[in-house]
């Protein structure tokens, strides 16, 4: 089953990731005391309450986020390239390592059978738009709602971006995680028992790849006079004062997923469901 990682690096170590002792650090600090001293070394006080200098932080209250720009309408201004082709290509194609890549293609109205849409090789997590609007998501491994839908008479332009969630960094599947679509995209018949049609082989063809890695010299394109669409991927932006070189922590708590950037860095991902919540962000951001 593929895991992805949570953006925080803090897996019970002895110091935090934003450097403030834990009780893990102290139990460490009894143990070598006991060892230590018996060799004459002299060691530091090992009490849970010595006086630890903490962390400098700085409480920064309800940031308004006062711009928003509609991904879907600035792909073209944000894309660091795009390419036709066949069959889906992978960010490595692209010469992408991480973020996004937007798949795009349009399908003619035939008749108004629903369809099922399959991902065949999805690595990591898609959102499917039909026409600009929210049809439902497929995640890898992961047992999701199908994705059906009918074909209107004026065509549909389906659009699937993908998001790389991190990659296999041990065993057997470490070279063959790539990123992105690394198989095909399917529509499957739906009979009227709700069954799919057994004899179905045929791919969707022809697509447009946006490749999407959102560095800053690609945000600083983006158009916030195509603002944030209902059901839509987006980005918003706001301002705020801060203290400068002194820590704060980002709660993005009631959101639901997404990447946020400080000063043009990408700090990382958050998601509701956990496990982390805050995000840390470093006194010199």
């Amino acid at each position: 089953r593929y895991i992805p990682f949570a953006t925080s690096y803090d897996v019970d170590a002895p110091i935090t990731e934003y450097g403030e002792p834990t009780a893990k650090y102290f139990a460490c600090k009894k143990v070598l005391k006991a060892q230590m001293e018996k060799r004459g070394f002299v060691f530091g006080g090992t009490s849970d309450t010595e006086l630890i200098e903490p962390v400098k932080t700085q409480s920064i209250q309800n940031v308004k986020l006062t711009k928003s720009a509609d991904l879907l309408s600035n792909l073209d201004n944000i894309a660091a390239k795009k390419i036709k082709s066949g069959v889906p290509q992978t960010m490595e194609h692209m010469g992408q390592a991480y973020g996004f890549v937007l798949y795009e293609t349009n399908i003619c109205h035939t008749d108004d059978q629903m369809r099922k849409l399959t991902i065949e090789g999805l690595h990591d997590r898609a959102i499917v738009y039909g026409n600009g609007a929210y049809l439902g998501y497929y995640m890898r491994d992961r047992a999701c709602d199908p994705i059906m839908f009918t074909i209107p008479k004026e065509g549909l332009k389906l659009q699937i971006l993908v998001e790389n969630m991190g990659r296999v960094n041990y065993g057997l599947a470490l070279p063959k995680d790539k990123k992105g679509i690394i198989d095909y995209v399917k529509l499957d018949l739906v009979m009227e028992d709700g069954s799919y049609y057994n004899w179905n082989y045929s791919v969707i063809a022809n697509w447009m790849n946006y490749s999407l890695p959102l560095k800053n010299e690609q945000l600083e394109y983006l158009d916030y006079g195509m603002e944030a669409q209902k059901g839509r991927a987006a980005f918003f932006e706001g301002t705020f004062k801060a203290e400068p070189g002194v820590d704060t922590f980002i709660n993005p708590e009631g959101w639901s997923k997404g990447v946020i950037w400080i000063n043009g860095v990408n700090l990382g991902r958050y998601w509701s469901v956990g496990p982390q919540g805050t995000l840390y962000i470093p006194g010199n951001l």
